[in-house]
């Protein structure tokens, strides 16, 4: 499933350097980079939004946690925290049952909500006037 979708969609964006090795791949559309691993029930999408802040958690914290309530602010997609507590992530699990355009198109839309927190954290970061996420 992967394959054939990574070799349609490498095609469709020119893309030279999209593979899949061990049931996973990872596309670079600027500033996201997105994993997607084949699942035995279907694929899943995960993306660094980027790190997590340092003060004011709570009020960043509340945002997102906004943003997740029924998926209304992330397409279905949710966001969380990565293994090391690092960094926040935006992840979403499709079904196996997807076809192609449904693919690229929630592809398109998870990288589009993924920018747009990018950014939205980023700007929260400047109105701050302080830098309160780890560097």
């Amino acid at each position: 499933m992967l394959e054939s979708f990574a070799q349609t969609l490498a095609k469709e964006l020119q893309l030279t350097h999209l593979s899949v090795e061990n049931r996973s791949c990872n596309l670079y559309i600027d500033p996201i980079t997105t994993c997607i691993r084949e699942l035995d029930t279907g694929l899943h999408f995960t993306a660094t939004i980027r790190d997590i802040p340092k003060q004011e958690r709570e009020k960043v914290f509340a945002k997102l946690l906004h943003a997740c309530i029924l998926g209304q602010g992330t397409g279905g997609a949710v966001i969380g925290i990565d293994t090391s507590e690092t960094y926040l992530t935006l992840s979403l699990a499709i079904s196996r049952e997807c076809s192609y355009p449904d693919f690229k198109e929630k592809l398109e839309e998870f990288v589009n909500y993924a920018t747009y927190w990018k950014e939205e954290l980023d700007e929260l970061e400047t109105r701050s006037g302080e830098h309160f996420y780890h560097r």
